[in-house]
C-alpha cells in the first residue's frame, strides 16, 4: 500500500462513529431513523438479485415492482423527494426501469464492490459504471425518458432538468453499494480531501469519465482497514467511504453556517445544538464550536 494515499485512521473511526450513531439512533433519540433505510433497500437488493434469476417472467415482475417500491421509499427518507424534484410527481413505478436494469447479472460484480489492487489501471467495475454505455448514463436515461415534461408545474418546480448525479449515485449506492452519494455534503468533505497531495485531482463531480471514481477506489484500497463498522458486515467499504465523508462534509456545512452573518440566531442556535449532539463540544458558542470542527479535520495524512 501507499502510505501517501492513507488517512489518519482516527478520522476514519471518528467519522463513521458518528454517522453510524445516527444510524443506531442514539443522535436521534429512536431506533426507527430514516438513516435506517439505506440498510433495508441494499440488503432486499441483495436477497432479491438470485431469485430474480431463477423465476418465471410474472414472478420477476413482482420483484421488481417490490424493489421499486423499497427503492422508492429509501430516496425518500434520503431527501430525494424534495419539491424540486420530477420525482415528487410520480409514483414509485417511475423506478422499475431502473431496477431492471441494476438487476442484470453483468452487475453483480458491482453488489458490495472492494478494490482490492492498487489500480493503476482502471478497474472492470470502473468501465462498467462510467466506461461507454456504462451503468450510471443507462440509470440516468431511464429516469430522463420516463420524467418527460411536466408542463404544468410553475417555474422553479421541475428544476432537475435530468436526473442529477446525486441521484443516480443515491440509487447506485441503495442497490448496489459501489459508489458513494454525491450529495452536497459529500462535495463538500471532497473539498477537503482534495488538500491532501495524492488527492489534488479529484472532483466534486463524479461525472468525469470515472477519474473520480478511480481515485475513491484507490482511498477505499489504501484505507480498507480503517473502513470498517465493528461488528457490522453489512456496510461494504464504498459506503463507509460515503459515510466518512458526508460526516466531514456536513459539520463543516454546520461551521458555514456558524460563519454566515446573514443566517438568523435562531438557525445558529439549531447548528449550535446539532454539534453538541454530535459529540463535537458541548459549549454554546459559535466561535468554540466553528473552532471545533476546524480543529476535528485538520488535514492530516500518515
Amino acid at each position: 500500500m501507499s502510505s501517501e494515499y492513507k488517512i489518519d485512521e482516527k478520522y476514519i473511526q471518528q467519522a463513521l462513529a458518528a454517522f453510524y450513531g445516527l444510524i443506531e439512533g442514539k443522535r436521534e433519540g429512536d431506533p426507527n431513523t430514516r438513516y435506517k433505510s439505506w440498510e433495508y433497500c441494499y440488503q432486499v437488493f441483495n436477497e432479491k438479485r438470485a431469485e430474480y434469476r431463477k423465476s418465471g417472467e410474472e414472478k420477476k415482475k413482482e420483484i421488481v415492482d417490490f424493489l421499486a417500491l423499497h427503492m422508492a421509499f429509501y430516496l425518500a427518507s434520503w431527501g430525494m423527494y424534495r419539491g424540486s424534484s420530477f420525482l415528487l410527481q410520480r409514483d414509485y413505478k417511475t423506478h422499475i426501469a431502473a431496477v431492471e436494469i441494476l438487476l442484470e447479472e453483468q452487475y453483480d460484480c458491482l453488489c458490495g464492490y472492494t478494490p482490492e489492487a492498487p489500480l493503476d489501471e482502471r478497474t472492470e467495475q470502473n468501465k462498467l459504471l462510467f466506461g461507454k454505455n456504462g451503468l450510471y448514463e443507462r440509470i440516468r436515461a431511464s429516469y430522463n425518458k420516463e420524467k418527460g415534461e411536466c408542463d404544468f408545474l410553475e417555474d422553479g418546480e421541475n428544476a432537475e432538468a435530468n436526473a442529477s448525479d446525486t441521484l443516480i449515485t443515491k440509487i447506485l449506492m441503495g442497490a448496489l453499494g459501489c459508489v458513494p452519494a454525491f450529495d452536497r455534503f459529500l462535495k463538500r468533505a471532497i473539498k477537503w480531501l482534495k488538500e491532501f497531495p495524492a488527492y489534488t485531482k479529484i472532483a466534486q463531480s463524479i461525472e468525469n469519465d470515472g477519474k473520480t471514481f478511480a481515485l475513491l477506489e484507490r482511498f477505499a484500497f489504501e484505507n480498507k482497514d480503517a473502513l470498517q463498522i465493528k461488528d457490522n458486515t453489512l456496510y461494504p467499504v464504498m459506503k463507509c467511504v460515503d459515510m466518512f465523508l458526508w460526516q466531514i462534509g456536513y459539520e463543516y456545512d454546520l461551521m458555514d453556517v456558524l460563519k454566515n452573518e446573514k443566517i438568523s440566531t435562531e438557525t445558529k442556535d439549531k447548528a449550535v445544538k446539532r454539534a453538541q449532539a454530535l459529540g463535537i463540544v458541548q459549549e454554546d458558542d459559535y466561535e468554540k464550536v466553528r473552532e471545533a470542527i476546524e480543529k476535528r479535520w485538520e488535514r492530516k495524512g500518515v
